[in-house]
């Protein structure tokens, strides 16, 4: 049998992301799958600041060039 997104569900997400869970932080702890609670949260007003998301995305992006560009000067400095 298929579980329902009760009124107390709504009620644990209205709090959970108050608290300043994340969207898969909820999925989580409520045992949800992350597009149900994107669908629940829209309906009820809510959303989820993608900042935080796009700041670490993009430190990840530095780390990574920064880290090919380690990786190819030893590359050039075995070649020698």
């Amino acid at each position: 049998m298929a579980r329902t997104f009760s009124a107390e569900d709504a009620e644990t997400l209205r709090q959970l992301h108050a608290d300043g869970i994340s969207r898969n932080g909820i999925a989580r702890q409520m045992g949800w799958s992350v597009g149900t609670i994107t669908n629940h949260a829209e309906h009820l007003g809510l959303s989820f600041d993608r900042e935080g998301v796009r700041a670490a995305s993009d430190a990840r992006q530095v780390d990574l060039k920064d880290r090919r560009q380690h990786i190819q000067d030893r590359l050039l400095t075995l070649r020698r």
